[in-house]
């Protein structure tokens, strides 16, 4: 970028805030080295300093208890360097062993402008140096039933990460892991089968919709049955305490028979006669899934049927989201027929670490994590315990973390990764760490340190309890159509006139932007708890709050009939004499910083607390500082203040999935 040597900077530059910092850091470096104090540039942190003092400080207690020359020499001779070779800085003073700094405005403000007018829309892109291939691996349900709100905190995590580390400069790749192995989507197929002939399209609109009714109905007609076989045998066998309890479930069971029966009675009453007709339905689902684990033609196209009537049902959600994978993985084709998960299974096998009982497989993590000493290299409590792990029932079959193990060296070996980033619960957490654990024994090793389970927490919707096996969820697809009525309330409301077609689009964007960040602003490791008064809070910390600020900054350029892009910035000398001003100025220079944060940390909240923290700072600035009727030299300054503010919360909206729309 040309016109930066002004500030010392002699390369390309994103990061107003990363420019200083390095400038700061290599003439503290280069004085302290020259008086014969060794020290390394990541030795020295800049960090925020009390208003009294400065803008930035620098810890300097280390330092100070090292040298040999007098304090106030040292400190002296420090200063007058910085001031002398860094016209980023204006002032800098010694207190209680901080070096406190006093930025240059207007030099300061000039060397953002100049980057934001430059980069635009790629104003925050902050490349790392190493740049790497990473695979995010993210929602990943099972082609059973339609995605639910835990779903949709997976997707827009999963997003944001993704996002993230491509304005790191990384090659992202997003995969789809396709779960379609297992009991649970073989009872869904199981019911389908009885169903294949109905024209489903007359009863549901979506063909997730449809699988999630026939799965939910399918589990719970086989699951009465079961009961009510084992309630003649107690019966039989005289045990009270028995016929008792298995009478109340019965009985709780019949409640949702009776709530799915009323959802389509057509259809339940079709899969209720041919279920019925089966000695031991259960028993051939278990059958069902082991002939498709085995490669059974007739029964694998069944269920990549019922795959496919699914993933159409997910992909028009996720159109709905602007999500959009690059691959989607098919766990039967990836792990099973193919044969990794035996080989996985063949090479563990020869290891001492496989336990055998009752014909199952086991793999004992505790022992490989300490005859390997892998609690140490991965970061992890010594009292942490690692049950051991199921790999294979006694029937041959074989369980999903196996399968996710062979999914793993898959990635790496197959799709010319560095790193896989899976975006899974807290609740998998050890299943999660089994993966690198069976990697390392699989002698992937580095592959192993560089797998990362992104681990975040459940969302709770008071009153509402969900189970996928009952058919009752709060489906992604609900939640949706929700957040967008509510936005287009709010839109009718504060534009009585609107055209319609202007009004829907509008509220398509802030009640996705609502949605979105709700589920992305929280810690990970933090429960959320959903609100929708919280989510369309347009006083603070939502979507729609951070997306109005953002329409207020446009708008003011609007009426300023002026191209920010056009200005000559060398020619200007911005004054910032207002608090408000210059805070938001800092703000606003670490933007890139923020991103380089948040990415290498795999923290999208920060980007959203950001964000909200800019949005928040704006509005202070707007009402105390007159822009449009701003004398002259202020209003050019103010103008682009507003336009850097404009291009930072877009750009932190785009990095958590969310659109800006034009007017609300």
């Amino acid at each position: 970028m040309e016109n930066l040597v002004r500030w010392g900077l002699l390369e390309e530059s994103y990061n107003p805030f990363g420019s200083l910092e390095k400038h700061v850091k290599t003439k503290l470096v280069e004085e302290l080295n020259n008086i014969g104090v060794p020290v390394r540039s990541e030795d020295i942190v800049l960090t925020g300093a009390p208003p009294q003092y400065g803008d930035y400080a620098v810890p300097l207690h280390e330092v100070l208890r090292r040298i040999k020359i007098p304090r106030e020499h040292f400190v002296n001779h420090i200063i007058e360097s910085l001031l002398e070779k860094t016209p980023l800085i204006n002032r800098a003073t010694e207190k209680n062993g901080f070096l406190n700094l006093r930025l240059n405005y207007s030099e300061y403000g000039k060397l953002i402008f100049t980057m934001v007018t430059r980069l635009k829309e790629k104003y925050g892109f902050n490349p790392a140096r190493e740049k790497e291939n990473i695979l995010v691996e993210y929602i990943s349900a099972n082609p059973i039933h339609p995605l639910h709100v835990g779903h949709l905190r997976n997707a827009v995590l999963g997003e944001s990460i993704a996002r993230l580390c491509e304005w790191r400069g990384h090659s992202v790749k997003r995969h789809f892991y396709v779960d379609d192995v297992g009991l649970q989507v073989a009872y869904a197929v199981f019911g389908y089968k009885f169903l294949r002939k109905i024209d489903w399209r007359k009863y549901w609109r979506k063909g997730d919709h449809f699988i999630g009714f026939v799965y939910a109905s399918t589990h719970t007609l086989i699951e009465l049955i079961d009961k009510r076989r084992r309630l003649e045998d107690a019966k039989r066998r005289n045990v009270e305490e028995e016929v008792l309890k298995l009478t109340r479930e019965i009985d709780e069971t019949m409640i949702h028979v009776s709530r799915l029966r009323s959802q389509n009675e057509e259809v339940f009453d079709r899969l209720l006669d041919a279920i019925s007709r089966i000695k031991d339905p259960g028993k051939e689902v278990v059958e069902l899934n082991r002939r498709f684990e085995k490669g059974d033609k007739e029964v694998a196209t069944l269920f990549r049927e019922v795959c496919s009537i699914v993933l159409e049902g997910f992909i028009e959600t996720l159109n709905q989201l602007k999500i959009d994978f690059d691959s989607w993985d098919f766990e039967s084709e990836i792990t099973l027929w193919s044969g990794l998960s035996k080989k996985v299974i063949d090479y563990l096998s020869k290891t001492p670490f496989l336990m055998e009982r009752d014909g199952a497989l086991y793999l004992n993590g505790e022992q490989v994590a300490s005859f390997y000493g892998l609690k140490k290299v991965f970061n992890l409590p010594e009292t942490l315990d690692l049950p051991p792990l199921t790999l294979c029932r006694a029937d041959g079959t074989t369980l999903y973390t196996v399968r996710d193990i062979a999914y793993s060296v898959w990635k790496f070996t197959k799709c010319g990764v560095d790193r896989v980033i899976n975006v899974v619960g807290v609740d998998q957490k050890i299943p999660q760490l089994y993966l690198k654990l069976a990697l390392w024994l699989l002698g992937y090793r580095k592959e192993a340190q560089n797998l990362h389970h992104f681990a975040y927490e459940m969302v709770r919707l008071p009153g509402a309890r969900m189970s996928s096996r009952k058919g009752i969820l709060i489906t992604a697809d609900d939640l949706i159509k929700e957040s967008i009525l509510r936005a287009l309330d709010e839109v009718y409301k504060r534009n009585p006139g609107i055209r319609k077609e202007e009004a829907e689009e509008i509220a398509k964007k802030v009640g996705l932007g609502a949605l979105k960040y709700m589920l992305v602003s929280s810690s990970p490791t933090r429960t959320i708890t959903f609100s929708w008064e919280r989510a369309f809070d347009f006083e603070q910390n939502s979507g729609p709050f951070i997306q109005y600020s953002y329409v207020r900054a446009t708008s003011i350029l609007r009426k300023a009939d002026l191209d920010p892009t056009k200005i000559s910035i060398e020619n200007i000398e911005p004054e910032f004499k207002e608090q408000l001003e210059r805070k938001l100025l800092l703000l606003l220079g670490e933007f890139p910083q923020k991103v380089a944060e948040a990415a290498d940390n795999l923290r999208p909240d920060l980007i959203a607390g950001y964000a909200n923290e800019v949005a928040k700072t704006f509005n202070l600035f707007y009402e105390k500082c007159p822009v449009l009727k701003a004398p002259s030299t202020t209003r050019l300054s103010r103008l682009l203040l507003v336009y850097t503010v404009a291009t930072v919360l877009k750009n932190s909206l785009n990095l958590l999935g969310i659109d800006t729309p034009s007017r609300m």
